[in-house]
């Protein structure tokens, strides 16, 4: 009688464990593929979790993927280096932590965005550098006395293959313009496949220049802007985009500590302790005596 009665509690106990899942005491129970597994939880007793440092990292993070939102298919491939099974937008994230800006609550679900100088591709190949001035984008690609106005495809691949290390044809060019209209930043892909015989005029890509020797094109407006080179054989080099002055200003805006109080209350205020000092913010607002 006594066995039954154990055999039977045995098999209750065991249906209930197969069942659970979620954390119980100091261990958490889940599920995978059928089966119950256990593992140690983690210590989840945080004791602030709208601190300043806190909220900054919540809204900037809210932000960033919201660039990525706007030019994440077009990144396929942008970050070889990743962890293995690391998705890209989690390669993208990773690697431009720290970018962002304070947009309300009510702006994101709006899908409101701001362009940012980010990292869009993080290869192993030699970087090419962009310089933004006078709303021109000028790159360190040299290519000499290359006319743009009249010079085809092929004579831009000829100039950029014979003037720098590590291009060859079968390598593509690849104009990056993440451009902020109104609310919204919107990405703009231009690629070049160098190639001896394509007869295509450069003009029709953009509007390319020359500057002191240096490959450049125009880039008005707020925006940020880059090269990438893509190799024939998969290579990709590094590229973090450039903003222009006029987006500084604009990114500048949207990190202010009145841009930071009202995206932070937005979610839920800041409940900051205000006689704990909180390194690199101060208060900008006093009120009369």
């Amino acid at each position: 009688m006594n066995e039954t009665i154990k055999t039977s509690a045995i098999k209750d106990y065991n249906a209930a464990v197969v069942k659970q899942s979620g954390r119980v005491g100091t261990v958490r129970y889940y599920v995978k593929n059928g089966l119950t597994y256990v593992r140690a939880a983690k210590n989840s007793q945080v004791t602030n979790h709208r601190t300043n440092a806190q909220m900054t990292q919540r809204l900037t993070f809210s932000s960033l993927s919201a660039v990525y939102s706007a030019m994440g298919s077009h990144l396929k491939g942008a970050f070889p280096c990743k962890a293995l099974n690391q998705s890209d937008y989690n390669a993208f994230m990773q690697v431009n932590r720290g970018e962002g800006v304070y947009l309300t609550k009510q702006e994101r679900a709006l899908g409101y965005s701001v362009a940012l100088p980010v990292v869009v591709a993080n290869g192993t190949l030699k970087p090419v550098n962009v310089t933004l001035c006078d709303e021109t984008a000028v790159s360190d690609l040299q290519v000499g006395t290359l006319a743009t106005a009249s010079a085809k495809v092929s004579d831009l691949s000829a100039a950029i293959v014979a003037g720098n290390d590590g291009w060859n044809y079968g390598d593509q060019l690849t104009l990056v313009v993440l451009r902020q209209s109104g609310n919204y930043c919107k990405p703009k892909y231009v690629r070049v496949v160098l190639d001896r015989e394509d007869q295509t005029l450069v003009s029709a890509f953009g509007s390319f220049s020359v500057v002191s020797g240096c490959l450049a094109v125009a880039v008005s407006g707020d925006v940020c802007a880059g090269f990438i080179h893509n190799a024939a054989d998969g290579g990709v080099s590094f590229c973090k985009l450039v903003a222009s002055s006029s987006m500084n200003a604009l990114i500048n805006s949207h990190l202010t500590d009145e841009a930071f109080a009202d995206a932070s209350a937005s979610y839920g205020r800041s409940v900051e302790k205000f006689l704990v000092p909180v390194k690199g913010r101060m208060t900008t607002k006093m009120t009369s005596w």
